[in-house]
């Protein structure tokens, strides 16, 4: 009986998440559309390629003769939303303007795509995993240590991330004068050594927060009455860290991951820039004011799986702790 209660209320529980990913996919899809498309409501964007294309082609040398204002146009507004909509559910290849033609959007956005999400990817769990060791270290440490430890990661958390990049691109340019020695090549990401550098760089603001908040949840998790139970049957402090501790942590910091994943994200843009990375990002903001449909595709792209890995996440915990997951007594 309690079996078939259990299986009931995960049922139940699996059809409210799905509904509410669809609920939340479907809002999000129109404030994109909403906001991206305002520049035709607000500029003629038709005239301005057009103007483009003339002088890219040799028509017009300049256009200090020509004259645009802002003017409110609903009617353009609207019937742009109507186009991205037709484009995306009838799976059409939308095109960009690149320096005097109109090119496919696709399949090169999915290799752009493809690029920026390998690099945010590990640069997250490359992140938790620093942040795991990070933490593990500093709670074998004593009291004044772990207040020294909180005091670093307080400034470095404060130290800007452009600041960050600069000073390891700095670092491996000077290094390479000293040495000869070039241990990442910092502008070509082609080459297979140059990812690692960017990533690096990207983990960075990962591995500050990441151990911050575990090594709050480890001390508040230290408290509990089930530590001094398994040290009381004679289980080792680092086998409690590691196993007990650690999971009901990551538990707790899954309500956390949510906002260092865009933070995260935010960051890959300037990443791109500095590294001269041929990303996502960057080809949003070199053609997405005259092509705003880029923007649309690559949001979507990025908060689909974002949005359905965190409601498959949360639904495997609820079914975890419904079978007895937690170490919590």
């Amino acid at each position: 009986m309690e079996n078939i209660v259990k299986n009931s209320y995960l049922s139940e529980m699996g059809t409210y998440m799905f509904i509410r990913f669809g609920f939340q996919l479907v809002l999000t899809f129109i404030g994109i559309l909403l906001i991206v498309s305002l520049p035709y409501l607000f500029f003629n964007i038709d005239r301005q390629l057009a103007v483009l294309l003339s002088i890219d082609k040799g028509l017009i040398k300049n256009t200090w003769f020509l004259y645009d204002s802002i003017e409110v146009n609903w009617l353009r507004y609207f019937d742009h939303i109507n186009v991205l909509i037709h484009q995306f559910f009838t799976f059409s290849n939308p095109q960009y303007y690149d320096h005097g033609e109109y090119v496919p959007l696709f399949p090169e956005l999915w290799n752009l795509y493809g690029r920026s999400l390998f690099m945010l990817i590990t640069a997250l769990f490359l992140g938790l995993g620093i942040s795991i060791v990070c933490t593990f270290l500093i709670m074998k440490l004593g009291s004044l240590g772990r207040r020294l430890s909180q005091m670093g990661l307080f400034i470095f958390e404060s130290l800007p991330d452009i600041f960050i990049i600069l000073l390891l691109q700095y670092g491996v340019i000077f290094i390479f004068k000293k040495t000869g020695i070039l241990l990442f090549n910092i502008a070509d990401f082609y080459n297979n050594s140059a990812a690692v550098l960017p990533v690096l760089c990207l983990s960075v603001l990962p591995t500050v927060f990441l151990t911050k908040y575990l090594l709050l949840f480890f001390q508040n998790e230290e408290k509990e009455l089930y530590v001094d139970l398994a040290l009381g049957k004679g289980l080792s402090r680092n086998y409690v860290l590691l196993v007990h501790i650690l999971r009901n942590a990551l538990i707790s910091l899954f309500n956390h991951f949510k906002t260092i994943f865009w933070l995260t994200l935010s960051n890959l843009f300037v990443l791109e820039i500095l590294f001269n990375i041929k990303g996502v990002m960057k080809f949003i903001t070199t053609f997405s004011p005259m092509t705003p449909d880029i923007t649309v595709y690559v949001l979507l792209f990025f908060f689909i799986p974002y949005v359905l890995f965190f409601i498959v996440f949360e639904f495997s915990l609820k079914q975890l702790g419904l079978r007895g997951g937690s170490d919590r007594v």
